[in-house]
C-alpha cells in the first residue's frame, strides 16, 4: 500500500507507544501505516458512516493493536487513549466534537488535527479549550493545501492575526515551497 504524505506527516506527530483514538478514521489508512511502521500501543479508529466503516473494518482486518468502532467523535474515548487525531474533517466540527465532551479533554495529552475549512478559527477555538499548538506541518496534494496540527494543553499563550491565519511554529514552511504557494495565494485572495 502506498502511503500519502499526508498520512506519513500525521504518523510523524504521533510519540512512540501511543494509545490512539482516530476520529473519522475513513478507510484506515493512518492505522495500516501505524501498525506497519510505527511503534503505537494501541489505536481505536472510529468512524460514523457506514461505507467507510465497512471499508475501515477490511483494510485494518489483522493488523496488530488496531480495533474499529462504529461511533461518532469522543462519544466512546476515555483516559487509556493519550493521542486523540482528527483529520479530513471541516475545522468546525472538529471543534464542535471537542465541545461536546469537555469532561473528557483534560485526558488528552497530544491532539493532532488537520482541519480542512476554518483553521484560522479552529486555532483560536482551540486555545479556547486549553489547547496550544505544539508545532505545524503543511501539505500540499492534489493542488490542495493541508495543515497537521500538534496540540497539547497549556495556558499563556496568545497568536497573532498573522499566526492564526498562516501558522504557529511551522515545522517545514523554511524547506518547503508548498508553504510559500500557500502564503502567496491566500495573500491574492484578500488582494482579490
Amino acid at each position: 500500500m502506498k502511503f500519502s504524505e499526508r498520512i506519513i506527516q500525521i504518523a510523524n506527530f504521533i510519540e512512540d507507544g501511543s494509545s490512539c483514538f482516530d476520529v473519522g478514521a475513513d478507510h484506515g489508512y493512518l492505522e495500516n501505516y501505524l501498525s506497519n511502521y510505527r511503534n503505537i500501543h494501541k489505536i481505536l479508529a472510529v468512524e460514523n458512516k457506514i461505507g467507510p466503516f465497512s471499508s475501515l473494518k477490511n483494510n485494518t482486518y489483522g493488523l496488530k493493536n488496531v480495533e474499529c468502532s462504529f461511533s461518532s467523535g469522543l462519544d466512546n474515548y476515555n483516559e487509556q487513549y493519550d493521542t486523540v487525531i482528527m483529520t479530513g474533517m471541516g475545522g468546525k466540527l472538529i471543534v464542535n466534537l471537542l465541545n461536546e465532551h469537555l469532561d473528557k479533554l483534560k485526558f488528552i495529552k497530544n491532539l493532532i488535527i488537520g482541519p480542512q475549512k476554518n483553521i484560522d478559527e479552529v486555532r483560536k477555538d482551540l486555545l479556547q479549550l486549553g489547547f496550544v499548538i505544539n508545532k505545524e506541518a503543511i501539505v500540499k496534494e492534489n493542488n490542495k493545501y493541508y495543515f497537521i496540527i500538534h496540540l497539547v494543553h497549556g495556558i499563556g499563550v496568545s497568536y497573532s492575526d498573522d499566526e492564526l491565519q498562516f501558522g504557529y511554529n511551522v515545522i517545514n514552511k523554511e524547506l518547503q515551497k508548498e508553504y510559500i504557494d500557500y502564503v502567496n495565494n491566500i495573500k491574492s485572495k484578500y488582494q482579490k
